[in-house]
């Protein structure tokens, strides 16, 4: 029954990684196609400003109740869990308007130029909530496995969004915050509609259209132990959305560079997580659910030996995978970054700060793969209290830092903000390992997944030998003229090949877990050597 858990997971990781890089494609392009029409003035305000505002009331309004109802989705205490969302969704409201406030009378407002700002904050408490309408639906589906409906339904949002940004930035540019705002609206009108529609008409899970509504007949209405948990969630939620997104939180209230410096670090800053967010990020979601099936929270003794085995050898063998996949991003990233500015954009791109702030963000890509594999198991099987003392220690991590972001960010400019996240990563790192290293003496266990990060000696010479290997290719090929272009790119794919082949011979965790996940499946299964009878 464990490795068909392992197997659901990474099957469920596999759909949602397909279902992010066909969302950052998407987005990559609209976003090639808006910069021909708009300034990075504009620019800054949407992807910095703006966003910040949406995401921050989003994360903060759901993120602990999604990590509530999953950890404790064994107790079948649905109509419980019901009660507790619906609850959260009065709170986005609140909090939204909150946050509002502050955007409007606490931070430097922009200029002319970004028409129709005031009512873009106003208005985005309102689209939070509405949103936040689906999230039983949502749950639901993350809980049974359900992801084709998720990524379905979250898929077209994506397309209204996109085609209304497309078709109307070219004629309208000046109104560009108002087109923004009205496509995040009319596509988050229309996720919670197609989410409503399909559960009240499409589904028989045993659990009538109602269910997915408050219930007053249940004594007591809400449950305690369900709020003191959601409370401790909140708290780190909030935390961890200051540190996830800290440089725009730094760029926001103490306004270190103008609105035109912000849209170019934004820009940049997306390009150099796509990593994180469409490998990353999918295969820790899953990760946490497994972990959550595998390991009982709270329990730090005498947990099922064969379940807590098998956590303890996923967690090994995810380790050894995103420790390759985020050093695969640095070696390549490093040395390809100026050359991918420039086809993304020469104008405002191709040279200068783009290309400084795109090589920090490679180093940082493999302190974010780290990281989130060594959270999802520590924020899997704390318990409430370990929870709330963890609060406390990011509180320390976050006051780090502020002090490293300031310090760094007047000696080397807009970098220090991506060299303080590095220093943040690896604080939250020791403290996760650390704590791994514990629960596996409670339980007996001799292993200690942590040693997964280390690559085989030969794969980390290789990578060190390649790395120099394509910092000289850059150096002489890149990129004066599309012929030599062209010749670097095709002696990085060379290289990127032979490193996958050496990382196939050497790494049998890596490629045991590549072997859950279809994607991975599908592409390694080109650089196998044929069998010979």
């Amino acid at each position: 029954m464990s490795s068909t858990l392992v197997s659901d997971a990474m099957r469920h990781a596999s759909f949602n990684m397909v279902f992010q890089i066909s969302t950052r494609i998407t987005t990559f392009l609209l976003n090639i196609y808006i910069l021909k029409y708009i300034s990075a003035y504009i620019l800054g305000v949407i992807n910095v400003r703006l966003l910040l505002l949406y995401t921050t009331t989003q994360f903060i309004s759901r993120e602990p109740m999604r990590r509530v109802c999953i950890s404790e989705a064994k107790s079948h205490r649905w109509p419980a869990l019901i009660n507790l969302i619906w609850l959260n969704i009065g709170f986005s409201f609140l909090f939204g308007y909150v946050l509002s406030y502050i955007w409007l009378n606490w931070v430097e407002q922009p200029d002319q130029q970004a028409f129709g700002y005031r009512t873009a904050v106003l208005l985005m408490p309102i689209i939070v909530a509405i949103e936040m309408v689906s999230e039983p639906m949502f749950i639901y589906c993350q809980l049974q496995n359900l992801v084709k409906i998720r990524i379905n339904i979250e898929a077209i949002a994506l397309v209204i969004r996109c085609v209304i940004m497309a078709l109307f930035v070219q004629s309208y540019p000046m109104y560009a915050v108002i087109i923004f705002m009205s496509s995040l609206f009319i596509s988050s009108v229309a996720t919670t509609m197609m989410y409503h529609i399909y559960f009240a008409f499409k589904l028989s899970f045993g659990h009538y259209y109602s269910h997915f509504f408050p219930n007053r007949d249940m004594q007591p209405i809400l449950d305690t132990s369900l709020l003191k948990l959601n409370f401790s969630f909140l708290l780190q939620t909030v935390i961890k959305q200051f540190l996830t997104e800290g440089e725009k939180f730094i760029m926001t209230f103490l306004n270190p560079m103008t609105f035109d410096d912000q849209g170019i670090f934004d820009i940049v800053n997306n390009l150099g997580s796509l990593a994180a967010r469409f490998i990353f990020q999918p295969i820790e979601e899953s990760a946490y659910i497994l972990f959550g099936k595998l390991v009982v929270r709270g329990k730090h003794e005498n947990q099922d030996r064969k379940k807590f085995k098998m956590a303890v050898e996923t967690l090994r063998n995810l380790f050894k995978l995103m420790s390759l996949c985020g050093l695969i991003v640095l070696v390549f990233g490093f040395n390809y970054s100026q050359l991918g500015l420039k086809i993304y954009n020469e104008k405002h791109l191709g040279h200068g700060l783009a290309i400084i702030l795109m090589r920090f963000h490679c180093i940082y890509i493999y302190f974010i793969a780290v990281n989130g594999v060594s959270e999802t198991f520590t924020f899997a099987v704390m318990s409430k209290e370990q929870l709330d003392k963890f609060n406390i220690w990011l509180i320390g991590f976050s006051v780090i830092y502020l002090i490293v972001a300031s310090l760094a960010t007047s000696l080397i400019g807009a970098s220090g903000l991506i060299l303080a996240n590095c220093v943040n990563m690896s604080c939250r790192i020791l403290f996760s390992c650390s704590f791994i290293r514990q629960e596996c003496i409670k339980n007996r266990s001799n292993e200690n997944p942590v040693f997964g990060i280390l690559p085989h000696p030969k794969v980390l010479a290789a990578f060190s030998v390649i790395f120099g290997l394509t910092r000289l290719s850059e150096t002489i090929l890149c990129c004066s003229h599309w012929g030599n272009s062209a010749v670097h790119v095709i002696f990085g794919a060379i290289l990127f090949f032979l490193i996958l082949r050496i990382i196939y011979r050497y790494e049998p965790y890596a490629i045991e877990m590549m072997n859950q996940i279809p994607l991975f499946k599908f592409f390694f299964k080109f650089i196998r050597k044929p069998k010979t009878n």
